[in-house]
């Protein structure tokens, strides 16, 4: 903004200049003819006359000068105005655009939980629960190959002071674990606690009818999420043949299910786990 001045300095000057300039001209003479050069022949008075005219004269430039501005100045807040206004309401579109999207999609959410269906987000695909009603570590079953998994359903059990977890193996039975486990809850006010579970010994053993489990102190009211991951290697009952796992599964209170996890969302959480343990160490 440029700096301006009142107009009504201008017009307090224009009055006093115009009641000094009828009093000058019509009290006296303002120049003497005696003299031939025309510099000679203006009276002190016509000099006074002749430097108050060119002042005013300046000062109605300045009040032109003045006037633009204002104008500009006008323009300049208006816009301003117009600006945060439009701003104002753009936010208010999007907080509103943003509010209805996050609405429709948690009852997209609900309604898929209640047909079991999932909404996978990272990988842009819809899960089947009631095709895959166990949340496995991506190797192919079959009846002779043991698969170390959680159940979907009943995997994860959240009591009123403690939860559990409960490993089965599926297909056949397993033995000769070798296999770090780790567990990561999230609560509700964003801290997070991270433990390591002894959770196999390496003379174990599962059969297909058998499981094993652990019971896990906590406060199963304040929790948002859990996450349990193991990564290993493991052998079929009769030692002749090895396999290796490297499995997430996310446990969500709320729906009651575990899911296995992939990609960037898996890894995302195992740095978080890897940052806790490099803390203790």
């Amino acid at each position: 903004m440029k700096p301006t001045i009142p107009n009504i300095i201008f017009v307090v000057l224009f009055a006093i200049l115009t009641i000094w300039l009828t009093f000058l001209t019509t009290k006296g003479g303002l120049t003497n003819n005696s003299y031939k050069r025309w510099h000679k022949k203006l009276t002190r008075r016509g000099k006074i006359v002749g430097f108050v005219l060119l002042f005013m004269t300046v000062l109605l430039v300045a009040q032109e000068i003045n006037n633009k501005n204002l104008g500009n100045n006008k323009d300049y807040i208006l816009n301003k105005e117009r600006n945060q206004r439009d701003a104002d309401i753009t936010k208010g579109i999007k907080a509103g655009v943003d509010s209805s999207s996050n609405k429709l999609y948690n009852d997209i959410s609900k309604a898929f939980s209640n047909q079991e269906l999932k909404i996978d987000t990272i990988n842009k695909t819809i899960i089947n629960l009631k095709n895959a009603n166990r949340a496995t570590n991506n190797y192919v079953l079959s009846e002779k190959e043991p698969t170390l998994t959680i159940n979907t359903f009943s995997g994860i059990k959240i009591e009123k002071d403690f939860f559990y977890l409960e490993i089965e193996s599926e297909g056949a039975g397993s033995t000769n674990y070798n296999i770090d486990s780790k567990l990561l809850i999230e609560y509700k006010n964003g801290e997070y606690h991270f433990k390591t579970l002894p959770f196999f010994s390496k003379e174990s053993k599962i059969t297909t009818k058998a499981t094993i489990n652990a019971r896990i102190i906590s406060n199963p009211q304040n929790i948002k999420e859990i996450y349990f991951y193991m990564k290993g290697s493991y052998s079929n009952l009769s030692l002749t043949k090895n396999y290796n796992v490297d499995y997430l599964v996310h446990y969500n209170p709320q729906t009651k299910f575990a899911f296995g996890k992939l990609g960037r969302e898996k890894n995302k959480i195992i740095n978080i786990m890897n940052s806790f343990q490099n803390k203790d160490n």
